[in-house]
């Protein structure tokens, strides 16, 4: 199955959002979980597409590794079919934004988990 899910979010603060990511059924978490660490975490948006993500499927969680030690166990209590990762993976979709700041200045942030990159140059 292939999905497409861009998706376009203003913060309270006037900022513009872009963002989405090529894949199948992960990517709705992937996306959501970008816009869960802009909206609700306050992450810068490089780091909001670089934390470490999750995702349900059926009864099986899967988590990339960098979830704290207190997190992992209380997921895996509630979810007995959890598979962590040893690290990053594409797996886990590969997001990239971009966003329009108030000022007019633009950010970018590439997935490196699908090889993403950021060109500095433009402003």
């Amino acid at each position: 199955a292939s999905m497409m899910c861009p998706s376009l979010a203003t913060l309270a603060d006037g900022t513009q959002v872009a963002l989405g990511s090529g894949g199948s059924n992960r990517i709705r978490s992937a996306v959501l979980q970008v816009l869960l660490n802009l909206f609700g975490f306050s992450m810068a948006l490089e780091q909001a597409v670089r934390a470490p993500r999750m995702h349900l499927e059926g009864s099986r969680l899967s988590l990339e590794a960098g979830f704290s030690d207190e997190a992992l166990a209380t997921l895996r209590e509630r979810w007995p079919d959890l598979h962590a990762w040893p690290g990053t993976n594409l797996f886990f979709g590969g997001v990239h934004a971009v966003e329009r700041l108030p000022d007019g200045r633009f950010r970018a942030a590439g997935d490196p988990r699908r090889g993403g990159a950021v060109a500095e140059s433009f402003g």
